[in-house]
């Protein structure tokens, strides 16, 4: 090739490499210059470090074009668009353009374990390969040991979190629907009051000294009772009346226990109201209710178990005091 030629090529090269490019590269009458390189890689060394770059060559061949329009350009690497940087650091390790400053290659950190490799036999860059792989080996076994050591740290952290949990709620010796009947009781102890006027004015409607509707209907019950021999229909009635009156009678009974019991207790009260602040404390971090604060114990306590690897005591199940209070 003459010189012409050989400076066109180099030019083209150089190009698509990255050199600067002025309007007089597309030309008049052009909308773009497009320039494209296509290397053979033989080399499984360069491949290899192409592939530590995210670069892979499709059957040995890597094609890299330069898209030159006004102001800009567009690298791509067999079809994927790259940044110029990327082309230069792909080129520097696939081709050499010799020149006034050849030395500069010498002073380059980087290439110098590739320029020593150059003078490696077959039975030296079998012993690399196999250098290389012990190497992947281990840089493997020390990522699992690095994720290992760190679920260790995790499950530590996650067992001295679930002790806190265990103990915190195992020392409130919650009792299933505890807190449904504590509400309960709470409202009954704040309106003491309306309750007992309430209870004392059915009992006084019934069996008052001036006005008792149970003195009435035992004397409506005497009435019949009187002629129910006159006739079957008046029997039916007496007898009625006389089941109506006997319950009544026992109602008056049990509401007049019942007013008779009436007492507040303030004492009681502020207990059940310190109870329910600490049961609402816990179910406030553990679960709408009692019952699901409970079942979240059961659960922490299994998990607790299988990260330790030993059973941890935990209270009898708590019993049911519905009816208790």
């Amino acid at each position: 090739l003459g010189d012409v030629y050989k400076r066109q090529i180099l030019g083209s090269v150089t190009l698509a490499l990255g050199a600067k490019a002025g309007s007089e590269v597309i030309g008049r009458y052009g909308d773009y210059a497009y320039v494209e390189l296509n290397f053979r890689i033989d080399d499984k060394t360069k491949e290899t470090e192409l592939n530590s770059m995210d670069i892979f060559p499709e059957d040995g061949i890597l094609t890299i074009s330069r898209r030159i329009m006004e102001g800009r350009s567009v690298f791509k690497v067999n079809g994927e668009t790259v940044t110029a940087a990327i082309v230069k650091k792909i080129t520097a390790l696939l081709i050499d353009i010799h020149g006034q400053h050849d030395q500069e290659e010498l002073m380059r950190p980087q290439l110098h374990i590739a320029m020593l490799d150059e003078f490696g036999d077959a039975a030296f860059f079998q012993t690399k390969d196999a250098y290389r792989q012990t190497f992947e080996d281990y840089k493997r076994l020390r990522k699992q040991v690095v994720e290992l050591q760190r679920n260790q740290q995790e499950n530590k952290a996650r067992i001295e979190m679930l002790e806190f949990q265990i103990a915190e709620i195992e020392a409130a010796a919650l009792e299933v629907d505890e807190d449904l009947h504590l509400e309960q009781e709470r409202q009954r102890l704040l309106n003491h009051k309306m309750i007992a006027d309430t209870l004392t004015n059915a009992y006084t409607m019934l069996d008052a000294e001036e006005f008792s509707s149970l003195s009435n209907v035992r004397s409506a019950m005497n009435d019949l009772e009187s002629i129910e021999e006159y006739d079957p229909t008046y029997k039916e009635l007496s007898s009625q009346l006389s089941e109506t009156f006997y319950a009544l009678e026992d109602i008056t009974k049990r509401l007049e226990d019942v007013v008779d019991g009436l007492e507040f207790d303030g004492n009681r009260l502020m207990q059940v109201e310190s109870r329910l602040d600490l049961i609402h404390s816990i179910t406030r971090k553990y679960g709408g209710q009692v019952k699901d604060v409970l079942e979240y114990l059961a659960q922490i306590t299994k998990e607790y178990s299988l990260l330790t690897g030993c059973l941890l005591y935990t209270s009898p199940s708590p019993r049911d005091i519905s009816g208790s209070r």
